[in-house]
């Protein structure tokens, strides 16, 4: 992925843009947490985990606020965990890099894949939840449903006030219905092969977001890099001794990291492998 085609305006845009992801990144580290603590995301004021202390709003500056503290809470100076820095980061990152594949696109394309990012957010949290606690939040699911919903609903409203046709997108959404029932099918297949060993609920149910939202070429090519991607982890974490043949992975993180390659790489990883083939 290559910036050299942003002007001066958009890199300032871009920058903005960057940083107000930063700032969506301080807020999923508030859900992921609070998911463990069963807290309101809400209600409550953020707070120290070890001294209680409510932060003040010069300790919430997403980047700033963890370099210039080293790490460490203000007044314990308890060591923070790095997932607050990588996620604001790396959330920063991704609404950039969003901004930039759509910079030059009219309103309704845009319109179209506005939900896409809100969905990558929700993985986001999905990834950390289930690597922290070993289950995807069901809010995650909702959260596609909705998006799922929204998008149709707005997509056609702009059709209509613009005087075109609705066929296409009703098209679209069925194929992505479609799209999540065959996901749902695959998953809940290997669920009752391996009698749940192999996969739980919540990837069935990830499966079946990921088709709401992704078309079903992009959750296709997910789902396979994401089987690749987590058969060569499993593979390195037992030759390396960190997990015994049997033990369960959490495969929510997988599925996560194929849907994010293909959405911003898909169409170089489809050209390189007609090239190849």
């Amino acid at each position: 992925m290559v910036f050299t085609h942003l002007n001066s305006y958009q890199w300032i845009i871009g920058l903005i843009v960057f940083l107000y992801g930063t700032a969506i990144g301080s807020f999923l580290n508030v859900v992921i947490d609070r998911h463990a603590t069963k807290e309101s995301i809400f209600r409550g004021r953020s707070h120290c985990d070890s001294c209680k202390r409510t932060l003040a709003w010069y300790e919430l500056i997403p980047l700033f606020s963890f370099v210039v503290q080293r790490g460490r809470c203000r007044s314990c100076g308890t060591k923070l965990s790095p997932q607050y820095l990588l996620i604001e980061l790396f959330t920063g990152l991704v609404t950039f890099s969003y901004y930039f594949l759509y910079a030059h696109a009219d309103v309704l394309t845009f319109v179209q894949n506005i939900h896409v990012l809100l969905f990558i957010y929700a993985l986001i949290v999905a990834t950390l939840v289930d690597l922290k606690e070993g289950i995807i939040p069901d809010g995650v699911h909702i959260f596609a449903v909705v998006l799922f919903v929204a998008h149709a609903v707005v997509v056609m409203l702009y059709q209509l006030l613009h005087g075109t046709c609705c066929s296409s997108i009703t098209n679209e959404l069925i194929s992505h219905l479609v799209g999540a029932i065959i996901a749902g099918a695959f998953f809940g297949t290997l669920i009752l092969i391996t009698k749940g060993r192999g996969m739980g609920g919540g990837d069935f149910k990830l499966s079946m977001s990921m088709g709401l939202i992704l078309s079903p070429l992009q959750l296709f090519l997910s789902l396979y890099l994401s089987f690749v991607i987590g058969g060569v982890v499993a593979l390195s974490l037992v030759a390396a001794k960190r997990k015994k043949i049997g033990q369960t992975v959490p495969f929510g993180p997988f599925m996560a990291l194929g849907a994010l390659v293909v959405l911003f790489f898909g169409p170089q990883l489809i050209r390189l492998y007609l090239t190849v083939t």
